[in-house]
């Protein structure tokens, strides 16, 4: 889920964001992989989570970035970078 400071959520309708992934190089493995939202079980009507499926090309360390803007410029632009190691 997207939320603001303060809590209150931001509908992934009204996210433009994108995701990729880097490997330990920092060369891009995947970039604007498909984006979909799914319903929040216990959360109000309309909370919704952003989701995405990624296979990683092999085990490993790999950064997983989510980049986006408002597309009505109601929140500032963010990037939010998760470090993700892949077992065998």
């Amino acid at each position: 889920m997207l939320a603001r400071r303060g809590g209150s959520m931001i509908s992934p309708s009204a996210c433009n964001c994108r995701v990729a992934v880097y490997n330990v190089h920092n060369q891009s493995i995947a970039r604007n992989l498909p984006l979909s939202s799914m319903a929040m079980e216990g959360h109000q009507k309309g909370h919704a989570a952003i989701r995405t499926m990624i296979t990683f090309p092999k085990p490993g360390a790999y950064t997983v970035v989510l980049a986006g803007q408002a597309k009505d410029k109601s929140f500032a632009p963010f990037e939010l970078k998760f470090p993700i190691t892949v077992r065998p």
